[in-house]
């Protein structure tokens, strides 16, 4: 049964995207974050904007969310190398540091781990979040964000 995507005029406040079977490489490097281009998908969403296209949510009525997301990734590189996912505000010129995780994708193409993460944050209205990632790797290291699902739900 097809579920669709809907927009609701009531109750909670939550926004959703994400991507699955991503096949596309992301080059990160040490210390230089690189905002996750890869959704193909608008999700759920109530009083939250959704923008595969644009890889953000926009948020509509100030408060405190819950933001969480989970990643699955594969090494593109044939060394090891730790990888950190974030979720920022504003194109990247805000880091919740309280949603930031690491994960270590050892040496060899097609090492596969998962990533997730999740915590409260005070959002104000016309604001973007996104996700971004960073490497401890010099030079770059390629990546494969095959899976991800992204969002958000007002807690007050």
């Amino acid at each position: 049964m097809d579920r669709g995507r809907y927009n609701f005029d009531g109750g909670h406040i939550y926004g959703e995207i994400s991507v699955d079977t991503n096949e596309s490489v992301t080059e990160l490097s040490v210390g230089a974050y690189t905002q996750i281009t890869d959704f193909a998908n608008d999700g759920w969403s109530n009083k939250v904007t959704p923008d595969y296209t644009q890889n953000h949510l926009t948020i509509i009525e100030t408060g405190i969310y819950s933001a969480e997301f989970c990643v699955h990734v594969e090494n593109d590189a044939s060394q090891s190398h730790t990888i950190g996912v974030s979720v920022f505000a504003q194109n990247g010129t805000e880091e919740f540091t309280n949603i930031h995780t690491h994960v270590k994708l050892t040496g060899g193409v097609g090492d596969v781990e998962s990533i997730s993460g999740c915590g409260l944050i005070e959002l104000i209205a016309g604001e973007t979040i996104e996700l971004w990632a960073v490497s401890d790797s010099t030079p770059a290291l390629g990546v494969v964000f095959t899976d991800i699902t992204f969002y958000v739900i007002k807690a007050s």
